[in-house]
C-alpha cells in the first residue's frame, strides 16, 4: 500500500490522493482541490514552512543537525567559523580552507570610522546596545548598497562575509557607546571568538611597542595555563605594588622559567628575550 492521504470534498465527490513524503503532504494538492478553504494554524504547530537541507530537527526523538553533524559534536569539536563554514557551503573546511576563510573574515572585520560618527553617535546617549545594534546592521546598506542585489551570486556571498565579519565589530561597538567606552578596531592577531571578547572588554590603551607584546600575551595565551605571566604584564602599571619598582620588571620577567620561554617562541612566535629588553626599557 502506497503512503498517501485521500482528501475528499464532501460536498461534490470531488477526491485526490495526496503522497506523504518524508512526513509531510503538500498543501499544494489540498489548494487545488478545494481552492477557497485555508487552514488555520496559529502557531503553525502543524504546518511545514519550508524544505531545508542545512537543519534536521526532531525534538521528540532529541537532535538537531547542521549539515547532518550532530550539534552537540560540532558544539565540541568545531570552532565558530568552522560551522558557519559548514552551513554556508555544505561541508565542514580543511585546514587550507578554514585560513582562507579567516582571512576573509578577519579583511572584512572593520567598520568605517564614519560609521561610529554618523550612526552610533546618533543615538542617544541611554539607548540600549541592542537597539543600536540592530539599527546599525540595517544601516549597513547605505555603505554597501550592491547588498541589495540578492540574486547575484557573486554579490550575495560578498555580503555574507561582510555581515558574519563586521557583527563582532558592531555588537561590541554597540556595548562599548552604551557603557561609556572609546570603540576598539578589530586585531587581526586574534581569531574570531576572541576578536570579539576583545573589542567588547578590553582596556583602551595606546598601542606602544611594549602594549603590543603586552596586548598578544593577554588575548593569545590562556590564563589558566600562564597565570603568573598574565598577571606580570597586567597593566601600564602592572608593577607598582612591588617594593623595589626599579627591578619588579626583570623580576617577574624571571618567573617565566625557561618551559615558559620556550612557549613563548613556540606557541606565539614571541621572543621572551626581548620582551623582557622591552620591559626593562
Amino acid at each position: 500500500m502506497s503512503s498517501s492521504i485521500t482528501i475528499i470534498d464532501n460536498r461534490t465527490g470531488d477526491r485526490v490522493d495526496v503522497p506523504i513524503v518524508d512526513g509531510t503532504v503538500d498543501a499544494r494538492e489540498w489548494s487545488r482541490l478545494l481552492p477557497d478553504v485555508w487552514f488555520h494554524d496559529p502557531s503553525f504547530g502543524s504546518t511545514s514552512g519550508a524544505e531545508s537541507a542545512v537543519c534536521e530537527l526532531d525534538g521528540a526523538a532529541g537532535y538537531l543537525r547542521y549539515r547532518g553533524h550532530p550539534i552537540e559534536q560540532l558544539a565540541e569539536q568545531a570552532s565558530f567559523l568552522e560551522v558557519a563554514h559548514l552551513l554556508l557551503f555544505g561541508e565542514l573546511p580543511t585546514r587550507a580552507q578554514l585560513d582562507g576563510f579567516a582571512d576573509e573574515i578577519a579583511e572584512a572585520s572593520t567598520i568605517h570610522e564614519n560609521f561610529h560618527k554618523r550612526i552610533f553617535e546618533g543615538f542617544r546617549d541611554d539607548a540600549h546596545a541592542m537597539g543600536v545594534l540592530v539599527s546599525s546592521v540595517a544601516a549597513l546598506s547605505t555603505f554597501y548598497p550592491d547588498s541589495k542585489v540578492v540574486e547575484d551570486a557573486t554579490v550575495r556571498r560578498s555580503h555574507i562575509i561582510r555581515l558574519l565579519a563586521k557583527m563582532p565589530t558592531l555588537a561590541a561597538s554597540a556595548y562599548r557607546r552604551s557603557v561609556g567606552n572609546p570603540y576598539v578596531q578589530p586585531d587581526p592577531d586574534l581569531d574570531y571568538t576572541s576578536n570579539f571578547l576583545a573589542m567588547m572588554f578590553r582596556p583602551d590603551v595606546p598601542l606602544t611597542i611594549m602594549n603590543f607584546h603586552r596586548r598578544r600575551l593577554l588575548h593569545k595565551m590562556p590564563a589558566l595555563i600562564f597565570p603568573e605571566e598574565e598577571m606580570m604584564l597586567r597593566g601600564v602599571n602592572g608593577f607598582n605594588d612591588s617594593d623595589n619598582a626599579e627591578d619588579a620588571p626583570k623580576l617577574r620577567l624571571k618567573k617565566l622559567g625557561t618551559r615558559g620561554e620556550d612557549k613563548f617562541r613556540r606557541l606565539y612566535n614571541i621572543d621572551a628575550d626581548h620582551v623582557r629588553r622591552v620591559f626593562s626599557g
